[in-house]
């Protein structure tokens, strides 16, 4: 029997940015494999995991880059924005700073994406916890960033799988919008070997060649 062909027809970049410690990670861990952590240390650099997803179309690979949050580590960021397709922009509803440090986020990304234009989501994570960012405050902001906002909790679960699953599918009508061919995109393709609905990559730690120097 011939092998099968595990060409994804498209792949889909997304960057996760927003502060330390608000959930980043495990929003990314509870839609990859289906699991709570309670016990994530904060992001050193970034993290990577692929993901494949069924469409009509054909499998998508949706690559996302889980970025540190703290401050040391924003001059690297900038080298994760060129090219991504999307932009997951992530707040902690019991943290009015993390929330507030949202458009210090829009700004570093439109500032740095170069040519690109990314679907923009506003994600508030933790929403299972006492809350100090109000759902209409959230709201808000995403509709004056001209973006979809989702409420989640990567405890429970809830509309995690959602965001994601948006991100591709807003990006995926985007170029067809543009008129992108199905060649085109396939020129993106990468090598997938798993028969699993999600499939899961993950490097763990991913660092700039830079800042590798500077810890030597």
């Amino acid at each position: 029997m011939s092998e099968p062909n595990y060409l994804a027809s498209a792949v889909v970049k997304a960057i996760m940015i927003g502060d330390a410690g608000v959930g980043k990670s495990s929003l990314a861990h509870r839609f990859c494999d289906k699991e709570w952590n309670p016990h994530f240390v904060s992001t050193v650099g970034s993290d990577f995991k692929e993901v494949r997803i069924h469409r009509e179309d054909g499998r998508i690979a949706l690559q996302l880059w889980d970025t540190a949050g703290q401050e040391k580590y924003r001059t690297l960021i900038p080298a994760y924005y060129r090219g991504a397709d999307a932009a997951i922009i992530v707040f902690d509803v019991t943290s009015v700073s993390s929330f507030e440090g949202v458009t210090s986020w829009v700004n570093d990304l439109r500032k740095h994406n170069g040519y690109s234009d990314p679907t923009v989501v506003l994600v508030a994570c933790k929403v299972d916890l006492e809350r100090a960012v109000p759902y209409a405050a959230g709201l808000e902001l995403a509709t004056s960033l001209q973006c979809k906002y989702f409420e989640t909790s990567s405890q429970d679960g809830s509309a995690v799988d959602d965001v994601f699953h948006y991100v591709v599918d807003a990006c995926l009508a985007k170029r067809a919008a543009t008129g992108l061919s199905q060649r085109e995109l396939s020129k993106k393709s990468v090598n997938l070997r798993d028969d699993n609905f999600y499939y899961q990559r993950s490097t763990g730690l991913c660092m700039c060649g830079d800042f590798r120097q500077g810890m030597k």
